[in-house]
């Protein structure tokens, strides 16, 4: 896996891992490019109500239950990763939107696939090759313990129900992983920073 796109920035996306895995199907390369992996948590989520000395609770934490669909786990060959969000991007440098989510905080909303940082704050990084499967744990926010639980950990489980064996790619937030990881039993595995100067 590698973080840069050969000296030239990205362009163009695929909306989905699914469109790229269409493209795979059409090329007859699927298996040799990469494959995606349905996943089933097999279970309805129950989200309740955090206690609090409040009397009210922010919309957002309304409890409520919702049965994941949908989900999976894509592999693809000599993908590369690029930020600390961690966008996934196929070989051929095209964006692959739904893997690599983006949030602007100024105007407090996902951005859409082409307004992604990877077209405007491409800095033509160092190329750095990976031997072996890099697993991208990162997402916009993980570096919040909040968004650490609700969008890495599941990630955690999905990979060791798979049984892919894999390094960890995360987002620059050392402490989190270091506190989090360490004592779930994640210490062993070989973790790449997308910011190492961070912690």
């Amino acid at each position: 896996m590698s973080f840069s796109v050969n000296g030239g920035a990205p362009s163009g996306y695929y909306r989905s891992v699914l469109e790229l895995e269409t493209e795979w199907g059409q090329k007859r390369t699927i298996h040799e490019a990469g494959q995606v992996i349905p996943f089933d948590f097999g279970q309805v989520a129950e989200f309740t109500a955090p206690k609090s000395i409040e009397s009210s609770i922010h919309p957002a934490l309304t409890p409520y239950c919702l049965q994941p669909f949908g989900g999976y786990l894509a592999t693809i060959s000599s993908g590369r990763v690029w930020g600390e969000s961690g966008a996934v991007l196929s070989p051929e440098g095209k964006l692959i939107f739904d893997l690599s989510q983006e949030y602007d905080a100024v105007q407090n909303r996902m951005l859409e696939a082409e307004e992604h940082p990877v077209f405007h704050r491409w800095n033509d990084p160092k190329l750095q090759y990976l031997e072996g499967t890099v697993a991208v744990l990162t997402f916009c926010g993980s570096h919040n313990y909040f968004h650490w639980l609700y969008d890495v950990l599941p990630r955690l489980s999905m990979l060791k129900t798979s049984g892919i064996p894999y390094y960890l790619y995360h987002h620059e937030s050392k402490s989190i992983w270091t506190i989090c990881g360490t004592n779930l039993g994640y210490a062993r595995y070989i973790r790449v920073f997308s910011n190492p100067d961070k912690s």
